[in-house]
């Protein structure tokens, strides 16, 4: 509907003002129909644009030419193809500046943006979410003895099982170097560890069948039953906990939960994981 009234409108002004200029406003119907409806969408529109403005030169008495019919027509293809391009150039960029590009995980600046969100709703909505800090072991070992490339191979291994473990509605990062993140929405305490271990397993087994290398991981799982403020906050707690395994010799999951209250007291630091019970992986 409101491109046919963007059609209408520049047809209205030539025929009010006898001026052409008025027909250079069809790159907005164009434009929009283009967007919204694909590339026939904008080539229809500007048969529109192209038939309409015969018209107008019929009313005025004047010949349209159709040499001229044929370039504009042309014209406002180009245009709609050229939208499209632009608007799919404009969608790679986005995803490449929110994905790791080698893992092909959301980078750390995407999932704190998506941590954030979890918590604000998790304010709201009064749900628990688990958090997961994970780290690889002694990965310095793997670039020192065979390079960067083989490492690069463990890492992309690390995101393939990542990606392949986790439910639909969860979400994986990259935090950066051998770090890894893993949020589990409207998840609660009951199993979140035993998830985390099989999840550990499934990276363990993957990276072994896959690049030859055997690899563990440091593992440090919240369950935020009380919201924490930020983004912030909830990996500070998670990344504590992971150093809490390392402290412990590496290859050990250490688990904590937050607990939930009236809402009143809202210091999360009780999650703690020097206060609160551990797991280790088997």
């Amino acid at each position: 509907m409101l491109t046919a009234v963007l059609l209408a409108l520049p047809a209205l002004l030539d025929l009010l003002f006898v001026d052409e200029a008025a027909r250079v406003l069809f790159v907005v119907p164009v434009v929009l129909a283009a967007c919204f409806f694909g590339l026939t969408g904008g080539f229809v529109a500007g048969m529109a644009a192209v038939s309409i403005s015969a018209g107008v030169d019929w009313l005025q008495a004047t010949r349209p030419s159709p040499v001229g019919a044929v370039i504009a027509l042309f014209s406002w293809s180009f245009l709609a193809w050229a939208t499209l391009s632009l608007r799919q150039s404009l969608r790679r960029s986005a995803a490449l500046a929110s994905r790791d590009v080698l893992t092909q995980l959301a980078n750390a600046s995407a999932f704190r943006s998506l941590l954030g969100r979890e918590i604000r709703r998790s304010e709201r909505h009064a749900h628990p979410f688990v958090l997961g800090y994970l780290d690889l072991d002694d990965f310095k070992t793997i670039n020192d003895a065979w390079g960067h490339a083989a490492g690069d191979a463990v890492l992309r291994a690390v995101g393939g099982a990542l990606r392949s473990s986790i439910r639909m509605t969860d979400f994986a990062a990259r935090l950066g170097g051998d770090e890894f993140a893993v949020l589990l929405p409207e998840t609660g305490a009951s199993g979140a560890s035993r998830f985390f271990e099989r999840l550990v397993q499934a990276i363990v087994h993957e990276v072994e069948v896959g690049q030859g290398f055997r690899v563990a991981m440091s593992v440090g799982v919240v369950a935020f039953e009380l919201s924490p403020h930020d983004a912030d906050e909830a990996l500070s707690i998670a990344d504590r906990c992971m150093y809490a395994a390392k402290e412990r010799g590496g290859e050990t999951l250490v688990f904590i939960r937050v607990p939930g209250g009236d809402g009143t007291d809202r210091d999360v630091s009780q999650g703690d994981p020097s206060r609160n019970g551990r797991a280790g992986m088997t």
